[in-house]
């Protein structure tokens, strides 16, 4: 089994501006493809320390904070997943079924983002 993916979230009331609200979301996934996407330190003991064919990962976790300033403003802070290109690190979002060397050496996920 490469990946069973679980998503969990939350999304922010963005509606109206008068208003604090806050989100979550975390998806997190077990099987083997968690050696792609594990960081070091972070649920990596299974992979670095044991080399375990199976591992689970958390791969995106974040949460989103809105505050009602001029048109709204969210602060998203957490892990991410990076973009490669059209290869995704989700079963559920990949085309392909296969992955290219790009794939092996690309960091896949990023921590900490700000957006308004």
């Amino acid at each position: 089994m490469k990946q069973a993916v679980i998503y969990a979230e939350r999304p922010p009331n963005t509606v109206g501006a008068e208003h604090f609200d806050w989100s979550y979301h975390l998806t997190a996934f077990y099987g083997i493809d968690y050696r792609f996407t594990t960081a070091k330190g972070y649920f990596s003991q299974r992979l670095l320390q044991k080399n375990h064919q199976y591992g689970f990962d958390p791969v995106l976790e974040y949460v989103d904070l809105y505050f009602p300033v001029k048109d709204g403003l969210n602060i998203r802070i957490g892990r991410f997943l990076s973009v490669p290109g059209i290869e995704a690190q989700l079963a559920p979002n990949n085309y392909n079924m296969t992955h290219s060397l790009l794939y092996t050496i690309d960091p896949l996920t990023i921590w900490a983002r700000l957006r308004a």
